[in-house]
């Protein structure tokens, strides 16, 4: 048993060679990139203040900012390593505990010899008492090499966990540097100045980079038969289950219409099954991008296709998530309770939208992906320009203020904020695509690209967000609808047990009176006075507290104006958290903002003033 713990130990300690060198390899290489971005930085510095923002310096940001480490990467590395540097501090508590305890080997080797045999001669006694003695003092040594080796190993583990934080302060430093310049300065000449094709522009409409895309697609599919045939099952049940989707839909909004309806199911059952029907379609073209983009034998083309295929899935899905929900008894009409004319105008626009929209993107975005170069753009540019002239055109559809989506809110709020800054909200909105395609006409495309992705992620944010708003107010209405039916019961019981009381009381006064007359008739008789007895009494009937109705409904719609009110705050909380964590990154240009002085005050202060 002591020959295996030793055994065990001495594995143990050259098991750890293997992570000791993983580790200082990890670590030589997060030392060679530390080294290589400080320098990188430094000297981009000296460029930028000798040089100026000029267009090469322009270039030389944007590809050096491409080229950084992944921060997110970094820090998870970090994270996971906190499990390892655990693990080996463990490690290293037992091996020092094992070995504290057998630095005395006496009592250890005597235990071992009360064990012996008394039969045993002198000579065999003192033979086991020395390979007892050999077996600890090499337990020891295999005890001190596993320590060496738990300490080498920890010890290389905090280096490279605190060299790789070095690294993460470093780029996420030079990270800022770069984004409070480069959206500043050019990376294309102006749209207008010199109309001439790119190469990469012109393998767009050749055919034999969609053959050969087709080709890959298919040797791809062969290859991953499991993978298509799983994505090919989930698309066409989609697809075959929407007529069984738009009949639940159907009889889900028929219940959700009735006043009687105190249950969030059928809300519940629609918003799944219109989720379902939207993410068909994105989803199918997602996958075939992703499987496009992932490609290891791929050419550039087919990337830059796959490409453009997702970043059109995600245009897609809000788009057809917003006209689901606006169909005919869809969630908007019989859930929301959105106005008719909210719901029609959805209804008008966002099929002209995806129409004219969605294939701009994906122009756009195949152009972009094929040139890494990155040349005149020039078709790549007008898609964009076109791009941003669809949006505006829908929003200034949408938003204006006297006959878009928000002309009835407007009208129920007269006096609120949002009609006070109504022609500011609006021309802002409107105006905000517009300024896109002049900035990436006059040639700040860059500039224009890393804003319109973060426009339509905010814009996705407040849709999203709007939807499960009104999730929530659609629980609240059921909710306050069945407080007021319970009420209403409750009323109706405590109603009829006042009947009944009453009924009860008046039976028993009729009784006693009854029997009081009986009474006097026999008292009579007798020759009694009547006056001389006593009166029959009635006992009252208990008293019966009754809530009046309008301290219940009372009760009622304030707690509903409370939630209410707590939804808001949350809903207006999570999208200042979400617009800033949209736009953090782009922020840091505006310190640039600093190097120019808007005007100077001098302000003499003389001897006196200062006695």
């Amino acid at each position: 048993e002591d020959a295996d713990i030793s055994r065990e130990l001495a594995e143990k300690a050259v098991a750890l060679t293997i992570p000791i060198d993983e580790a200082r390899t990890k670590l030589e290489a997060t030392k060679i990139r530390l080294d290589g971005v400080q320098k990188q930085f430094t000297t981009t510095q000296q460029k930028v203040d000798n040089i100026g923002l000029s267009d090469a310096v322009g270039a030389l940001l944007r590809r050096q900012r491409s080229e950084l480490p992944d921060v997110l990467k970094r820090q998870a590395n970090v994270r996971n390593r906190r499990e390892q540097i655990e693990d080996a501090q463990y490690e290293l508590f037992e091996a020092d505990d094992q070995r504290a305890r057998i630095a005395n080997r006496d009592p250890f080797v005597l235990a071992i010899l009360e064990k012996a045999s008394p039969a045993i001669s002198e000579s065999e006694r003192k033979k086991l008492e020395q390979a007892a003695r050999d077996v600890f003092d090499r337990r020891a040594e295999y005890l001190d090499q596993l320590i060496r080796s738990s300490n080498t190993y920890l010890d290389t583990l905090f280096e490279l966990d605190q060299t790789e934080q070095l690294l993460i302060a470093e780029t996420q430093r030079y990270l800022t540097y770069i984004d409070e310049r480069v959206l500043w300065v050019r990376s294309n000449k102006p749209l207008y100045s010199k109309l001439e094709l790119d190469t990469s522009d012109l393998a767009f409409f050749e055919p034999t980079g969609w053959v050969a895309t087709g080709q890959k697609l298919i040797a791809d599919t062969v290859e991953n038969l499991l993978l298509y045939g799983v994505a090919l099952l989930a698309f066409s049940s989609l697809i075959l289950l929407r007529p069984r989707f738009r009949r639940e839909l159907h009889d889900a909004g028929t219940l959700a219409r009735k006043g009687n309806c105190t249950s969030f199911g059928p809300t519940w059952q629609a918003t799944w099954g219109t989720m379902l029907m939207s993410i068909a379609w994105p989803g199918f073209i997602w996958f075939l991008g992703s499987r496009l983009s992932l490609m290891s034998n791929g050419s550039d083309f087919s990337r830059a296709v796959g490409a453009g295929l997702a970043a059109t899935a995600w245009g897609y899905l809000p788009l057809e998530l917003l006209r689901r929900i606006c169909r005919v008894g869809g969630l908007a009409d019989n859930h929301f309770d959105w106005p008719d004319s909210a719901i029609r105008l959805f209804r008008n626009t966002l099929p002209g939208l995806t129409l004219f929209g969605l294939p701009l993107v994906f122009f756009t975005t195949t152009l972009y992906m094929s040139d890494p170069e990155h040349g005149l753009d020039i078709l790549e540019r007008a898609g964009f320009v076109a791009a941003t002239l669809v949006t505006a055109f829908f929003l200034r559809r949408v938003l204006r203020p006297d006959s878009g989506v928000l002309c009835e809110f407007l009208a129920m709020h007269p006096t609120g904020w949002m009609v006070r800054t109504k022609w500011l909200w609006y021309w802002g909105s409107v105006l905000a695509p517009l300024s896109l395609a002049g900035l990436t006409i006059s040639g700040y495309y860059y500039t224009a690209q890393q804003l319109s992705w973060r426009l339509f992620a905010t814009i996705s944010l407040v849709l999203g967000l709007q939807l499960v708003r009104a999730l929530l107010q659609r629980l609240l209405i059921v909710q306050r609808r069945k407080l007021s039916i319970e009420h209403a019961k409750q009323r109706r019981m405590e109603l009829m047990a006042q009947k009944e009381a009453a009924a009860q009381a008046a039976a028993a006064a009729a009784k006693a009176a009854e029997q009081a007359t009986d009474k006097a008739s026999a008292t009579s008789s007798a020759g009694l006075p009547a006056a001389t007895q006593p009166a029959a009494t009635v006992a009252p009937a208990g008293p019966t507290t009754i809530v009046p109705p309008e301290e219940l409904r009372a009760d009622v719609e304030a707690s509903t104006e409370q939630s209410r009110r707590l939804l808001a705050i949350a809903v207006v909380t999570t999208s200042l958290v979400g617009v800033w964590m949209i736009w953090v990154d782009a922020l840091p240009a505006l310190r640039i903002l600093d190097q120019w002085q808007l005007w100077a005050t001098t302000v003499d202060v003389s001897a006196e003033d200062v006695g």
